[in-house]
């Protein structure tokens, strides 16, 4: 700002007229504010409108603010970060941002997304993590999943009670995914190979997800001797990060003759964690609940996400991995 003048938060909102303005009191110009910073504050209201047109990154993080309001003269805002307030609304004003490509609104109280939000167009990053979205009280197919933007590629929707990562996941381009601690209980299996790949899934403190049911791409011959691990060359295109060791098999792979036996056994009851009937080969749906269980060398890289000793388990975790082709248990439908 011009001659550098400290904020006073008390007149903040005549601070915004002036700028809208585009000069002080005393009538000496401003600079252009390209960046707004104003965390730990305890705003409880924002006039939005005030706020100055030339901006381009805004933080209000650590305040009371319940509702975004109309911020559509923002034009060349790329960047709004609003968590750990009380948001509970979002105006459709938002949807007129054209360069607005992050989005944070993590530690919040959102229960749905707004109508016609999948049609934001630039947003390509969006933090959801720590809001009030809810399997078990509202169809979150509806209110959540469907209002997706088309293009976001990166999601963080943890600590949320999500449940399921469903089958309309299949046609969006999110190439990362965080969805740690959402009591999930069921991955739709063709994620794996939905148009657009996933690159990372991030699925740490999910206690009921008890299998993956993921198809590898490429069959690996698995290890025969007493090292069930295969050290591949290649760094893996998919990489899952997780707590949860059960998903790998240290036991010995079936074998004949030195040639491993597969079974392919149908399961005789239906998981209760069925949440769609994708077939994890094809991706077609079917009526039919067959499910299929079998030990396979599995084509992607696994993080094991450890505590870091170091520093508080509440604020920071470390993670540490190797990228290995590893043996999985995995369970999946299949329309015969």
């Amino acid at each position: 700002m011009g001659n550098e003048k400290e904020i006073d938060c008390v007149k903040l909102q005549q601070i915004f007229s002036d700028l809208s303005l585009g000069h002080d009191e005393e009538g000496e110009p401003y600079r252009p504010l390209h960046m707004l910073e104003l965390d730990y504050n305890e705003f409880e209201t924002i006039q939005w409108e005030l706020l100055p047109a030339n901006l381009h990154s805004i933080t209000l993080s650590y305040n009371r603010l319940k509702n975004i309001g109309n911020i559509s003269h923002l034009t060349k805002l790329t960047m709004l970060s609003i968590s750990s307030n009380q948001i509970e609304s979002i105006s459709d004003k938002i949807f007129d941002l054209p360069l607005l490509t992050n989005l944070s609104l993590d530690k919040n109280n959102l229960k749905e997304l707004p109508k016609n939000f999948e049609n934001f167009k630039s947003l390509m990053c969006l933090d959801l993590s720590e809001n009030k979205f809810d399997f078990y009280k509202s169809n979150l197919d509806e209110v959540f999943w469907n209002r997706l933007p088309k293009n976001l590629r990166t999601l963080r929707i943890s600590r949320n009670k999500i449940g399921i990562l469903p089958c309309i996941l299949r046609e969006s381009k999110i190439e990362e995914l965080h969805a740690n601690e959402c009591e999930l209980f069921h991955i739709c299996p063709y994620l794996y190979l939905k148009k657009v790949p996933l690159k990372e899934l991030y699925i740490s403190e999910n206690g009921n997800l008890n299998n993956l049911p993921f198809i590898p791409q490429k069959i690996f011959q698995p290890p025969l001797l007493k090292d069930n691990d295969i050290k591949e060359k290649t760094k893996a295109a998919f990489i899952i990060i997780t707590d949860k060791s059960d998903y790998i098999v240290t036991k010995p792979f079936p074998q004949k003759l030195l040639k491993p036996i597969y079974e392919f056994k149908i399961l005789e009851e239906v998981p209760s964690f069925c949440g769609c009937n994708c077939c994890g080969n094809c991706g077609n749906k079917s009526d039919e609940n067959i499910f299929i269980e079998q030990l396979m060398v599995m084509d992607f890289g696994l993080k094991m996400r450890v505590m870091n000793e170091e520093v508080s388990p509440i604020t920071e975790k470390k993670d540490s991995y190797d990228l290995v082709t590893i043996l999985i248990v995995t369970i999946w439908f299949s329309n015969g």
